[in-house]
């Protein structure tokens, strides 16, 4: 992502927040789209997987994703990402026992390896270049992940109207971009709240530890 790009987003969701508080609505989300696509996240890696595994979430925001996990009692062994730094403040105060960095994956591989990694909705403003943002980061972060990638979308095919400030994905794309991925099982599928897509990549042969 380009440099200017990449500040417009830091400012554009730090004034949200300045306005709408430490919400989802902040983000984009309301709170039930925001769950729906977090239950439909942990559904495809299997909560007893999770457990003691090690999870990326890229993009992670305020921290809502470990917040959800934290509300399941599943220990996995989690570290945030985010290029805005306002939003992991915010997750480092509201959840002190985790990890959280600014990190861009433009500009820096991941600081390890890990088992699971949740990429949802990072992309979802309509910006320049946001379609091959989003790709070069979904194969920078797989070519780091030993078992399973989960990267929730915006569908195209879900509304006539679409919101020409967001950018969407149609199932096609979304399935011919996953089987180019090396080493990856691909799979689409719908999220529980209508407007969301789900590309699911997994191993099909689980590298050595």
């Amino acid at each position: 992502m380009e440099e200017l790009e990449r500040q417009y987003l830091i400012s554009y969701y730090d004034k949200r927040v300045g306005i709408l508080g430490e919400t989802p609505a902040a983000l984009g989300w309301s709170p039930k789209g925001q769950r729906a696509r977090y239950e439909a996240a942990l559904e495809l890696f299997g909560p007893a997987d999770l457990e003691g595994a090690s999870l990326a979430d890229y993009g992670c925001g305020m921290g809502d994703f470990y917040g959800f996990l934290a509300e399941k009692v599943i220990r996995a062994d989690y570290r945030g990402f985010d290029i805005n730094p306002g939003l992991v403040e915010i997750a480092r105060r509201r959840y002190p026992g985790a990890s959280f960095g600014v990190l861009d994956v433009d500009e820096s591989r991941l600081p390890r390896d890990c088992d699971f990694a949740l990429i949802c909705g990072v992309f979802n403003q309509r910006i320049e270049g946001a379609a091959a943002a989003a790709t070069r980061c979904v194969e920078r972060i797989w070519g780091q992940t030993k078992r399973a990638l989960v990267f929730d979308v915006l569908s195209g095919d879900s509304s006539d109207t679409p919101d020409i400030s967001l950018h969407y994905w149609s199932p096609r794309d979304l399935f011919d971009f996953g089987v180019t991925l090396p080493g990856a099982s691909a799979s689409v599928v719908e999220s529980l709240t209508g407007g969301g897509l789900i590309l699911c990549l997994r191993r099909e042969q689980c590298p050595d530890s």
